[in-house]
């Protein structure tokens, strides 16, 4: 996938005004945004289950307890991750790659941007056979 992974241990919560702007993202230590830029495509999956979500990475913005080894994500990330202890997990973090990014969307759980970016590969598909 890529060449970069960083695995962590522990997991805390993001703050309810964080998760009203967006429950698509999560946050990292900044010396680990380093390895990776603001707003950009990951996946964590969850070594004990297999599971994997993607999300996008933001810097640690003061969060207290914001290690080097935590993420900090929203509910519904801890949901689909199958953790259930937040204290003792094991995550790997990796740059989401083209297919995942399609895939996610694809498959995403609002049905609104599902739709849309289905009709926008058909359409993308049907205008490359327009010039065959």
């Amino acid at each position: 996938m890529s060449d970069i992974t960083i695995v962590l241990d522990n997991v805390i919560s993001l703050a309810k005004d964080e998760i009203r702007d967006s429950k698509e993202h999560v946050r990292l230590n900044n010396h680990l945004l380093k390895s990776f830029k603001r707003n950009q495509a990951i996946v964590i999956k969850n070594l004990d289950t297999n599971a994997y979500v993607l999300r996008y990475v933001r810097g640690s913005n003061g969060l207290r307890g914001l290690t080097k080894s935590t993420l900090a994500c929203d509910y519904d990330t801890i949901i689909e991750l199958g953790i259930t202890d937040v204290s003792e997990v094991r995550l790997s973090v990796e740059k989401a790659s083209l297919w995942h990014i399609v895939h996610s969307q694809w498959n995403h759980q609002n049905a609104a941007i599902r739709f849309n970016f289905r009709i926008a590969i058909i359409a993308f598909v049907l205008g490359l056979l327009a010039f065959i």
